[in-house]
């Protein structure tokens, strides 16, 4: 095939060929991970309960798909709880 027949068959199967819309892409999932409280009588475990929330946040950064919220982004929790 030649020319204007070459042009026209190509234009056909561009016509009648797949279409294919790209859909666009999901927003990946993100996940926060609040501080954890130390609930014992003991303030020495502090670093316990902190050291757990830096432990769970970094095992979930390694989840493929998944996005961490930096902790420093995160509002603390004593500026939540009502003041007297």
């Amino acid at each position: 095939m030649r020319g204007p027949d070459r042009a026209r068959a190509q234009y056909r199967a561009f016509i009648s060929g797949p279409r294919r819309c790209r859909r666009p892409a999901a927003p990946p999932a993100t996940i926060a991970v609040l501080p954890l409280e130390n609930d014992s009588n003991d303030p020495k475990q502090d670093f316990f309960a902190s050291g757990m929330t830096d432990e769970i946040a970094a095992a979930l950064t390694g989840v493929h798909g998944l996005d961490v919220v930096a902790r420093s982004s995160l509002v603390p929790a004593s500026a939540l709880e009502p003041r007297p």
